[in-house]
């Protein structure tokens, strides 16, 4: 069973469209899943919190982590150079994933990073995410994404 629930953001005929695909191949859509746009300014970073709290709170230096992880979240928000939209998946009203387009307009047009990026074990959630950001990214002109970055090298070496 595939969960998802229509997004309301923006134009999602291709979600749809895939959505549809999985139906008429005969995959039960559950409609309990929410995909959520977005700007720096109106994201919930206390849910991302609890989500990488549950999933890292108890690991070695995770407060050192979370530190350079915050440190990053306020240079995109305090930076008049960096176009920040965020994605976020909710299974039940909870994050379940999140990833965020980081565009800086010092660097070419159609260039981008992916970051601030939490997935969970689930590749239908993954790929509506990962297709929420391919969509994102047309719609903002951008043909070439480089990533991820986090704004630490935590993850990397833990």
């Amino acid at each position: 069973m595939i969960l998802y629930k229509r997004p309301y953001f923006w134009g999602v005929e291709d979600i749809a469209l895939y959505i549809d695909r999985l139906r008429s191949k005969g995959i039960e859509v559950d409609m309990s899943i929410e995909i959520k746009e977005y700007t720096i300014h109106d994201f919930p970073l206390n849910e991302l919190i609890c989500l990488l709290d549950s999933k890292y709170g108890r690991n070695k230096n995770y407060e050192y982590f979370l530190n350079d992880f915050r440190t990053a979240f306020d240079f995109c928000a305090s930076n008049e150079n960096i176009l920040f939209r965020s994605i976020a998946v909710y299974c039940d009203t909870k994050m379940e994933t999140h990833i965020a387009l980081i565009k800086d307009s010092r660097i070419s047009s159609n260039e981008a990073f992916f970051g601030f990026f939490e997935s969970s074990n689930n590749q239908e959630i993954f790929d509506l995410l990962w297709n929420a950001l391919m969509l994102l990214a047309k719609k903002e002109g951008i043909n070439k994404i480089k990533g991820p970055i986090n704004g630490s090298i935590w993850q990397t070496l833990s």
